[in-house]
C-alpha cells in the first residue's frame, strides 16, 4: 500500500509554500519544494547566469529527481509537495509569451514521464490581490519571477490562463485564495486529501 502524493500549484502569491508545508504538518507528511536535494544549492547561481532554455532544463532535471524521490518515498509517508512539473511548463510557455498549448509542440518530455500525484491542489487568486501580496513581501524574498509578475502585465496574464488551461484539463482540486483565511484554505485541503 502507497501513501497519497500530494502536489500544490499556482501562481507565484497564491501561498503554495505556506499552505502545502501547513497541510504537510497536520498530516505528519514529508514536504518537498522544488527544486530539491542538490538541485537547490545551485538556484541562484542557475537564475543569475543561465538562459531561459538552459533555466527550462534545469527545473525539468529538478523535477525529474523530485518524481523519483516522491515515488521511493511514498512508500513510506505520504509525500506533500510545493511546485511540481507544470510549475516548470506553465511558467516556462508564459515567460516566452505562449500558451500552454502551443509551448508543449516544443517541449523536450511529457508530463507523462513524471510520477503522477494522487491529487493536485491549485491554489489561486486575482491578480490585483497577487500583485499586493508580492508587493508586501520583503524585495529579498522575492524571485526574478515574481518581479516579473509585478512588471510584466502580459507575461502575468499568459501566467494566469495557462495555468486556469491547465487545471481545468486536468481536473485539478481548485481553491480560491484571494480573500480566505490561511487556515480556512488549508480545513478545505484537508478535507479533500481525506477523501483520497
Amino acid at each position: 500500500m502507497t501513501h497519497p502524493f500530494i502536489v500544490f500549484e499556482g501562481v507565484d502569491g497564491a501561498g503554495k509554500s505556506t499552505v502545502s508545508k501547513m497541510v504537510a504538518d497536520s498530516l505528519g507528511a514529508e514536504h518537498l519544494e522544488s527544486p530539491i536535494n542538490e538541485f537547490k544549492k545551485i538556484r541562484k547561481f542557475v537564475e543569475g547566469n543561465l538562459s531561459e532554455k538552459a533555466k527550462f532544463l534545469y527545473y525539468l532535471a529538478s523535477n525529474f529527481e523530485l518524481s523519483n524521490h516522491a515515488r521511493t518515498n511514498k512508500q513510506i509517508e505520504p509525500v506533500v509537495c510545493a511546485r511540481y512539473v507544470y510549475s516548470t511548463l506553465i511558467g516556462h510557455a508564459s515567460r516566452q509569451y505562449r500558451s500552454i498549448d502551443d509551448a508543449c509542440r516544443s517541449w523536450p518530455v511529457s508530463p507523462d514521464e513524471f510520477e503522477k500525484p494522487d491529487l493536485t491542489i491549485f491554489l489561486c487568486l486575482s491578480e490585483d490581490e497577487q500583485r499586493t501580496r508580492i508587493g508586501a513581501r520583503q524585495s529579498s524574498q522575492n524571485s526574478a519571477k515574481d518581479h516579473q509578475c509585478l512588471n510584466d502585465a502580459v507575461y502575468q496574464r499568459h501566467l494566469f490562463d495557462n495555468y486556469a488551461s491547465v487545471a481545468k484539463k486536468e481536473n485539478w482540486f481548485t481553491i480560491d485564495t484571494t480573500s480566505m483565511p490561511v487556515e480556512q484554505v488549508v480545513e478545505k485541503c484537508i478535507e479533500r486529501i481525506r477523501t483520497l
